[in-house]
C-alpha cells in the first residue's frame, strides 16, 4: 500500500510529458476537389470564350480553368488542343500537363496519335511531349519511344528522354538503352560511316538514366549499354529519385520547372 501511494505521488510530481506531435504529412499538390459549380462555370466559359472564335479569350478562359482539376474541365480543355490559333494550342497544352487527373492525360496521347501535323510541328511537338511526360506514367513508354525521329528537332528528341527519365520504370531504361542505339547509329550515319557515333543527345542520356538509376556513367553511350547487359535482369527502379549529381538535378530542375531540390518532384514552379 505505502509502495504503492508512494508511486502515486511521483507521477503526480513529475512535469507533464507533452505528445509527441506527428510529423507533417508530405507537402504535396492535394488540393480539395472543386464543387460541382466550380466544374459547371469554368466549363461554361470554356465553352463561352471558343464561340467567340477570339484567340485572346480563349486563352484567358483556359489559363483560369486549368486551375479546377476536374475529368469534365479536362476534356473540355482538350478540344482546344486542335485550335488553329497556336497560342491556344499551346495553352492547352500546359493546361492539360499540369491537371492531374487521369483525362488530361488521355486527352494528351489521344491528341498525339492523331495529330500527324502536331507531331512535326517544332513548337507544338515537344511541349506536348514534355506534357505527357509531366504525369511520369510508365504506360506512356512506348508511345514516348515510338519512331524517334519522326519530329528530328533537337527539343523534340529531348523531350522524349527527359519524359521517359520521369516514367520510373525499367522499360523506361531499356527504352532509353534501344534509343540510345538508334541516335548514335544516326550520327555515325551522318558522319559517312566513320566516327564515334556520338550525339548532342548523349548529355540528355546522360540525365535521364541518372535520374533513373542512381549511378552516373556520364556521356559514354557505351558503358551505359555495357552496365545494361550486365543489370538488366535483375534491376529494379526506385520508386523515389535519387540524389543526383549538382550539374544533373540543376538541369532537371530547370527543365521541369521545380523551384529546388527541397520541393516534391511534383510541384510546379507557378
Amino acid at each position: 500500500m505505502i509502495d504503492t501511494l508512494a508511486t502515486l505521488l511521483l507521477a503526480l510530481a513529475a512535469p507533464a510529458q507533452e505528445e509527441t506531435p506527428a510529423p507533417p504529412a508530405a507537402i504535396e499538390d492535394e488540393r480539395p476537389a472543386p464543387s460541382d459549380g466550380e466544374v459547371r462555370a469554368a466549363v461554361d466559359a470554356l465553352r463561352k470564350a471558343r464561340a467567340t472564335k477570339q484567340p485572346k479569350r480563349e486563352e484567358a478562359a483556359i489559363e483560369d480553368a486549368a486551375e479546377v482539376w476536374h475529368a469534365d474541365v479536362a476534356r473540355e480543355i482538350a478540344k482546344s488542343l486542335g485550335d488553329d490559333a497556336e497560342t491556344v494550342r499551346d495553352g492547352a497544352i500546359e493546361a492539360l500537363r499540369w491537371m492531374e487527373v487521369p483525362e488530361a492525360l488521355e486527352a494528351l496521347t489521344k491528341q498525339w496519335r492523331r495529330d500527324r501535323e502536331l507531331r512535326n510541328d517544332v513548337v507544338a511537338a515537344p511541349a506536348m511531349l514534355r506534357a505527357i511526360g509531366q504525369h511520369a506514367d510508365p504506360r506512356t513508354v512506348d508511345l514516348l519511344a515510338d519512331d524517334v525521329f519522326e519530329n528530328t528537332s533537337a527539343k523534340a528528341v529531348q523531350a522524349r528522354i527527359f519524359a521517359l527519365g520521369r516514367a520510373r520504370d525499367v522499360e523506361s531504361i531499356d527504352a532509353l538503352m534501344k534509343m540510345m542505339v538508334k541516335v548514335g547509329d544516326r550520327s555515325r550515319g551522318r558522319r559517312g560511316g566513320g566516327g564515334s557515333g556520338r550525339s548532342p543527345h548523349d548529355a540528355n542520356f546522360r540525365v535521364a538514366l541518372v535520374v533513373l538509376t542512381g549511378i552516373d556513367l556520364g556521356r559514354d553511350a557505351s558503358a551505359w549499354r555495357e552496365w545494361w547487359k550486365d543489370h538488366r535482369k535483375k534491376f529494379e527502379v526506385s520508386s523515389e529519385r535519387p540524389e543526383l549529381p549538382r550539374d544533373v538535378e540543376r538541369i532537371w530542375l530547370r527543365y521541369w520547372e521545380l523551384a529546388d531540390e527541397s520541393e516534391p518532384e511534383d510541384g510546379p514552379r507557378r
